[in-house]
């Protein structure tokens, strides 16, 4: 539920709070922009906040950040192997524990600016941030929040990642102190509570914390008038690989021949040339969180895929921004998993499931076609009554807060 205002207490006020991360603004995914809207929501409470992550230091590339308002954060950073991040997923592997080395030398480097911090909150999916988040709890003594957004390495072997037994030990055993640093750890759905709880055997630390907004509402954005397309277009925004089961889009796509309502626009760094080469499909380069409000301006619905074999229950950061804007969703995804279900229930959108009939599912998006061109679209309305509900950033700050209650 969503509190009111006379609710929350700002228990931030004069608190140092350090928010460790793999990534922040510029960088071009959700997580960055989730990042810089929670550092200025508690700048603007009066709390002292330093951020620590993988990016470029604002003092060093000014230019890149003159579309932010970075102004009373502090930054310990490093963009050494940043470029690994996202080659593949040994790369991927590789520049995650070469980052918790080198950010671990970073705080014992600064250990003086840091001894004096009221408050951690670790930012995953980086599982192997433990390490410097450990550190700094041990300098300053302060209590830790882990915003957990991806099961690691579980969600990687259930998706087929990882088939050898013996890595998948390994990865385990290398990533299990993810659990026992934290005094409290947030978990973005239901379903994710009650893995966990299966995982760990323990229950006292662990809640629900929803995903909040990338894009801030409340800042002032120069819409481009609206132009009308006599198709439907549809907009994809972020990563598109195994996780997002791309290769079950590209083969549902190739077999949509006969489309004449829908033109679909990827803004994603993983181009596949197959499916560019569809011609109602077309791929666009990446943007920074600020640019997308025009975007989602001149779309009718908005995209989410996830691979149906995954092991947790993931809500997308993409999918919080596109009923933030109230756009209907169109997700690819298993009919049972928790996001089909909030989709479902709350009538914003429609779910194709690879396993059902190829022909009931490209008849289900015509008809939503159809029924997002109609005056009544309803699957609007519902997108942003979703947000309101479940996506609010004041609910986080009041769970995060709440540690200092514990102490």
């Amino acid at each position: 539920m969503k509190p009111k205002c006379s609710e929350y207490k700002n228990k931030f006020y004069k608190k140092s709070v350090c928010i460790i991360s793999d990534c922040f603004i510029p960088t071009r995914n959700s997580a960055s922009g989730m990042i810089y809207n929670l550092s200025r929501s508690l700048l603007k409470e009066g709390a002292l906040v330093t951020c620590i992550h993988s990016g470029q230091n604002p003092e060093k590339k000014q230019s890149h950040f003159k579309n932010y308002d970075i102004s009373g954060i502090n930054f310990i950073t490093t963009n050494f192997l940043d470029s690994f991040r996202n080659k593949n997923i040994v790369s991927r592997f590789f520049f995650e524990i070469c980052l918790s080395l080198i950010l671990s030398i970073k705080v014992i480097r600064f250990y003086k600016q840091l001894q004096n911090n009221d408050l951690v909150i670790w930012y995953g999916p980086s599982a192997f941030l433990w390490l410097p988040t450990f550190l700094i709890k041990k300098i300053s003594n302060a209590p830790t929040y882990y915003i957990l957004r991806d099961i690691f390495p579980d969600w990687l072997r259930s998706i087929g990642l990882i088939k050898n037994n013996t890595l998948f030990k390994i990865l385990h055993f290398l990533s299990y102190p993810q659990y026992l640093i934290p005094n409290k750890i947030g978990v973005e759905s239901p379903e994710n509570l009650k893995l966990l709880k299966q995982k760990l055997r323990k229950k006292s630390q662990l809640e629900v914390l929803y995903n909040w907004p990338s894009i801030n509402s409340k800042e002032l954005f120069i819409l481009k008038k609206r132009k009308e397309y006599s198709k439907i277009r549809a907009v994809y925004t972020g990563n598109f690989g195994s996780a997002q089961d791309a290769n079950n889009v590209l083969k549902f796509l190739n077999k949509f021949t006969d489309n004449k309502i829908l033109e679909i626009l990827f803004y994603s760094k993983n181009i596949y040339p197959k499916l560019d080469k569809i011609n109602y499909v077309s791929f666009k380069k990446t943007v920074q969180e600020n640019e997308l409000p025009n975007i989602f301006h001149s779309s009718n619905c908005g995209i989410v895929s996830l691979n149906r074999n995954l092991f947790s229950s993931n809500i997308p950061g993409k999918f919080v921004s596109y009923t933030q804007f109230g756009l209907p969703i169109l997700c690819f995804a298993n009919k049972k998993s928790k996001i089909s279900r909030l989709i479902n229930e709350n009538e914003c959108g429609i779910v194709i499931d690879y396993k059902d009939d190829i022909g009931i599912n490209i008849e289900k998006i015509k008809s939503f076609c159809k029924k997002i061109k109609s005056n009544n679209n309803i699957y609007s309305k519902n997108s942003k009554i979703l947000h309101e509900k479940l996506f609010d950033i004041i609910q986080v700050k009041k769970q995060i807060g709440s540690l200092f209650d514990d102490i």
